[in-house]
């Protein structure tokens, strides 16, 4: 996935081959494209209403048309608030082990045993029996940690108007979380989160591939976004969706 391509030259994460199953990265950041190449590309794209043969691309926006669009050193803004929520979903869905939420499934399973890494994690069938099990992941909670990690969340009494109560989203007999909003997403990540997980996590730095979505890529570009168009207070969605 390449992600440590983004960080500091001199950064340890790049030589750590036991974290990164066996492999270091010394390679560059890729460079971003200009706004010239990017029209270059488009030019080449055929928009269809009925493109399922074609590719994905529907129609070419609005936006491309502009005279100054490639000209922009900050082509498009990323809105912090719904990555913020996607990348908190991944989160709180994969540690607790949610259906549907979760990024670790059978199918990510044999992903790894295909890429031929985290053999630890790879589907095994149990002995004399056909039956196949899939072990669980260090990032994964116990019934008791998952019960301890609720309780804390639900215990949480912010001051008013600080945040919605999140403890309605807390389900305990289920051990899930459900219907958070998006500033529920950000109190959660800023503050709720590390001091709920404390003690019930290793501290390891492994998620499954399909852990990384494009919502979780998107990140990695915010900070460029920051030193571009400023803080994200002004750019983000909260002003106009809620």
């Amino acid at each position: 996935m390449c992600h440590r391509r983004w960080l500091p030259s001199d950064h340890r994460w790049r030589s750590d081959t036991r974290s990164f199953v066996g492999h270091h990265e010394f390679r560059a950041a890729p460079v971003s494209s200009s706004g010239e190449e990017i029209l270059q590309q488009l030019d080449n794209t055929e928009f269809l209403v009925d493109n399922d043969v074609h590719g994905p691309w529907k129609k070419k926006s609005i936006f491309f048309m502009l005279p100054y669009w490639e000209h922009l050193l900050l082509r498009h803004n990323l809105d912090v608030m719904h990555i913020e929520k996607n990348v908190c979903d991944n989160i709180v869905g994969t540690i607790l082990g949610q259906e549907g939420k979760s990024k670790d499934n059978y199918k990510t399973k044999l992903d790894l045993q295909q890429m031929g890494i985290r053999k630890e994690l790879h589907p095994k069938k149990r002995p004399r029996s056909n039956i196949t099990f899939m072990p669980k992941a260090c990032y994964q909670m116990t019934r008791g940690e998952k019960t301890q990690f609720l309780k804390i969340l639900k215990s949480i009494k912010p001051p008013d108007e600080f945040s919605s109560n999140i403890s309605r989203c807390v389900q305990l007999n289920e051990r899930k979380l459900i219907g958070m909003k998006s500033y529920d997403c950000h109190l959660l990540m800023q503050e709720f989160l590390p001091i709920a997980l404390r003690g019930t996590l290793p501290d390891h730095k492994i998620f499954p591939p399909s852990f990384f979505t494009v919502m979780v890529h998107l990140v990695i570009h915010l900070t460029r976004e920051v030193r571009l168009g400023g803080p994200v207070a002004f750019r983000w969605m909260y002003p106009i969706e809620r």
